[in-house]
């Protein structure tokens, strides 16, 4: 049953999102939060009647396409993504057969909140990468090795691609400087952190990750930073530190610790 007041509130809302769409400035629709607790028979109802399409003008399998590429339109894009109970259609490819997984990566290689934020949204939505966006992903980091804000971004492009879960992804984010840490060793240079070699990783690592602390040293010595951190520790902070970790090492979070193996397999060795 549609509730009278839901009504009211879906009602308004299709009748002002088309002028949102003229004039998205703000990055948001007033009264959007009155439809965050729907039943099944009002969501129903917003989605029979909201027409994407005609109110974008284009395929209604390609809304959300179309949208990645419209700058100007980012800020109706984002109102679609905050609302759950609109439908949105996400694995459609465009006219040149790209996913928007790659129409991300095109335009929002720059927007590290963007994709901090809302990349995992298309995973919550629904969104699941083809084989396509791993190539894509591999011409992307040829064009990142010389930027290091847009190295950093292809890392989480290329840890949603790997997970390609938004439950994982979520979590991966969260603990994303126990990431970035082992990504650090693993291109033996800071990664995601201002420390100016690795040594500042190590110390920082063994001594505020300590959940991850095994898969932590194993990296260092898979990767073949461990004897460069050691000789670097002229003061023996880290073996202080590393010491501390093996007298009260905390249990590991068993959770986290396999999306790590998943992210980099060459840790289960």
């Amino acid at each position: 049953m549609i509730g009278y007041w839901q009504k009211i509130n879906i009602d308004n809302y299709l009748k002002i999102l088309p002028d949102y769409y003229k004039d998205c400035s703000k990055p948001y629709v007033n009264g959007q939060n009155s439809l965050e607790n729907l039943n099944q028979e009002e969501i129903d109802y917003l989605n029979t009647n909201l027409h994407l399409d005609k109110i974008i003008g284009v395929d209604k399998n390609l809304v959300v396409n179309y949208l990645l590429q419209n700058k100007a339109k980012h800020n109706f894009l984002l109102h679609l993504f905050a609302m759950s109970n609109v439908k949105l259609v996400l694995n459609s490819l465009d006219d040149t057969q790209k996913s928007i997984f790659q129409l991300m990566i095109e335009n929002f290689v720059d927007e590290t909140y963007m994709i901090r934020w809302h990349l995992p949204t298309i995973y919550r939505r629904g969104f699941k990468n083809i084989k396509s966006d791993e190539k894509f992903l591999a011409e992307f980091y040829k064009t990142s090795l010389n930027n290091q804000k847009k190295f950093e971004n292809w890392c989480i492009f290329r840890i949603c691609y790997k997970l390609n879960d938004y439950e994982k992804i979520e979590i991966a984010l969260r603990h994303d400087n126990v990431i970035f840490s082992i990504l650090s060793f693993k291109q033996k240079k800071p990664i995601g952190f201002n420390f100016p070699n690795l040594l500042g990783i190590a110390n920082n690592a063994i001594q505020h990750y300590r959940e991850s602390g095994d898969l932590i040293i194993k990296a260092m010595h898979k990767f073949d930073v461990w004897n460069d951190i050691v000789n670097r520790d002229k003061k023996g902070t880290f073996k202080q530190k590393k010491s501390d970790y093996e007298t009260y090492k905390p249990i590991q979070n068993d959770e986290l610790n396999k999306i790590i193996l998943e992210i980099f397999p060459e840790l289960n060795d």
